[in-house]
């Protein structure tokens, strides 16, 4: 399931996203500081830190940016 909030104006961009399935947090991004062109995302890996943060564009999905498989340690 894929949940978008998007703020319209003054110009258009991506402030939340959130990427789950199977009861579990795939991606989430949101909003921090109005004034800067990134959201703070985190997304579920399979390492020895079981999630990554880090700022993406607020101009580009999240989903689209991040590979939907990296091969780990783990099956999922």
């Amino acid at each position: 399931r894929l949940d978008l909030a998007v703020q319209a104006e003054p110009e258009l961009r991506l402030v939340g996203e959130r990427l789950t399935g199977a009861g579990c947090t795939l991606l989430s991004s949101a909003l921090r500081d109005p004034e800067r062109r990134s959201v703070q995302a985190a997304w579920h890996t399979a390492g020895a830190v079981p999630v990554t943060r880090a700022p993406l564009p607020d101009d580009l999905l999240g989903t689209a940016l991040l590979p939907p498989h990296v091969a780990g340690k783990t099956a999922g």
